[in-house]
Formats: C-alpha cells, structure tokens, sequence
C-alpha cells in the first residue's frame, strides 16, 4: 500500500468532525482543485498556487481524487443521519 502525505491523512482524520454543509465544501475544493491539477495537465496552464493554511494544500492529483470519494461517501451518510 502507498504511503500518503501528512497533508492526505491530515485532510482524513479531520472528516469525522465536520458537518454536512464543510463536507460539501469541501467536495467543491477538491473539485476545483483536480480540474485545476487536469488544466495544468492538458494546456499547460500553470497550477495555481494554495497557501499553507488551505485544506489542500501540498496534495497531489491522486490524493485529491481519493479524498473526493471518501468524502462523497461520507457526506451521503451523513446526510442519511
């Protein structure tokens, strides 16, 4: 199995605390944050560049991917509570 980065298991363990509407926001950031990693990929377009204290920061394409997954399923049991 992979390692992750501080930053993903950072990003994991804060999920159990946050409420449908930060889990929600959070799917919409890493939305964001993979069709930016795939302009970067496709036209060159440079990434754009996250400060320390965003929640993604220092996460890679693959990363952010997985955590959208864990964090859909997550938010639909959430909002089956």
């Amino acid at each position: 199995m992979e390692k992750k980065s501080k930053f993903f298991e950072s990003v994991l363990k804060s999920l159990e605390s946050k409420g449908p509407k930060q889990m929600r926001t959070l799917r919409n950031q890493l939305n964001n944050r993979i069709s930016s990693f795939q302009d970067e990929l496709k036209f060159g377009k440079k990434l754009p560049a996250i400060s320390e204290s965003h929640a993604l920061y220092g996460l890679t394409l693959k990363e952010c991917k997985e955590l959208l997954e864990i964090s859909k399923r997550e938010l639909k049991s959430k909002d089956e509570e």
